[in-house]
């Protein structure tokens, strides 16, 4: 809210100039034109260290991670999910680790999902917010934030339902203030195809093919706007959810 941009992880270049997965957490203030280092490693494939679910603690700290979502709350603290993270200092794996971090505490918070590697979705009843709901594991998502707070989240490639791995076109609201995560539209299998239906026209079978790399908006009339990505092939179509 006061105008710094912030920057965390992703495959790059450590202070070593080793190409590794990164945990750093930088901020920069326009202002100053400066950047700082805030929280995390400055050596790349480090392991997350999540202390107790719920708890934040100043030795907290998400792992590297590439290919993870990332949201700005309405409390003033981020938000970090999922990503091909690094489970075990030799290989990484799509995880569904949900984090929030506090700038004015400088601490993180493990809030939802595993710390183990490759989990499945768990999608309950569609549109039924509960406890045991979770997006799998997954990287490359597209996320939105609405303007009551809640964080969603569609696709990107990882693991559904059935414990294997593919594109997935699933849509899923996080709600802050209860912990829980609803299953909102989309299937809970891997692959699917695209239901077009009629350009301009909205019909509650119509739903976005499963695809990784998309982009996303939220605009000033609430509702959720998601432009390309890719499976097999790479798209170019342009979709509008109203919520």
């Amino acid at each position: 809210s006061s105008g710094k941009l912030w920057l965390f992880g992703g495959g790059g270049f450590d202070s070593s100039g080793t190409y590794n997965i990164l945990n750093d957490l930088w901020k920069y203030d326009p202002t100053s034109n400066e950047w700082t280092w805030v929280s995390g490693n400055n050596e790349g494939n480090q392991v997350g260290i999540y202390g107790t679910r719920g708890i934040a603690a100043p030795s907290n700290v998400p792992g590297g991670k590439y290919g993870a979502v990332s949201w700005f709350g309405t409390s003033g603290k981020l938000w970090l999910f999922g990503g091909a993270s690094v489970y075990m200092p030799v290989n990484s794996s799509d995880l569904n680790d949900l984090w929030n971090y506090d700038p004015a505490s400088n601490e993180w918070t493990w809030v939802s999902g595993s710390y183990e590697a490759e989990p499945p979705g768990s999608y309950g009843t569609q549109g039924i917010a509960a406890p045991s709901n979770v997006p799998g594991g997954r990287a490359s998502a597209a996320s939105w934030i609405d303007s009551s707070g809640n964080l969603w989240l569609f696709g990107g490639y990882g693991y559904y339902s059935a414990g294997q791995n593919g594109f997935l076109n699933d849509l899923w609201r996080y709600d802050p203030e209860t912990n829980n995560w609803t299953w909102i539209s989309g299937s809970n299998a891997g692959n699917q195809p695209d239901i077009y239906g009629t350009k301009g026209i909205s019909d509650p079978s119509n739903v976005p093919g499963a695809r990784n790399g998309a982009i996303s908006w939220f605009d000033s009339s609430g509702r959720l706007w998601l432009f390309g990505g890719g499976s097999n092939n790479f798209h170019n179509d342009l979709w509008r959810y109203n919520r």
